[in-house]
């Protein structure tokens, strides 16, 4: 059995920034930590611009890219808004997420899904919408479309506190009820 270590103390900068691939030159790419209210954040490279809050899946190279239907591998939610790609962020996989981008049929008690749509990048529920089911998240809250996203357009979209637990999808697809 291999030697088990805790996480780093302090990351290299808060969960609310981003960093350039020239700014920043510490942690490794999927690097994990933890806060004090135990959440934990992975360190990742966007490839394309984000708003706070979206879903993004996360290949074997730790590159976010917006979540799809179509996407295969770890799921979670970046905790700022990076404006290029090439950028360093946090994503959260791990504790209670409040601001996690969902759309109004999301309940505090459905089962999570990336909707079939062109608009991606946050959970629908899988009795309203047709979608890739997110095995390891769980909805928490209802969502609050009063809470918009800043960025995101005028489709039904708010915000929903989410129970992360290193979230994955793997192309299995559900039909919403009828």
């Amino acid at each position: 059995m291999g030697v088990l270590s805790g996480f780093p103390q302090v990351a290299p900068f808060p969960t609310s920034e981003f960093k350039t691939t020239s700014e920043y030159g510490g942690a490794g790419l999927g690097q994990l930590f933890q806060d004090s209210a135990g959440a934990i954040f992975m360190l990742v490279d966007c490839q394309e611009a984000f708003v706070a809050g979206e879903i993004v899946v996360i290949n074997a190279d730790f590159q976010a890219t917006q979540a799809t239907t179509a996407s295969r591998g770890a799921v979670g939610v970046l905790m700022s808004a990076p404006t290029t790609s090439d950028t360093y962020a946090w994503a959260q996989v791990y504790g209670s997420c409040a601001i996690a981008i969902c759309a109004s049929g999301v309940t505090s008690a459905g089962q999570l899904v990336l909707p079939v749509t062109s608009d991606v990048g946050y959970f629908g529920e899988g009795t309203s919408a047709a979608g890739a089911i997110v095995f390891g998240a769980i909805s928490r809250s209802a969502c609050n479309t009063a809470t918009t996203p800043g960025g995101w357009g005028s489709a039904p979209i708010g915000l929903a506190t989410i129970q992360l637990m290193f979230p994955y999808v793997n192309g299995l697809l559900t039909e919403a009820s009828s």
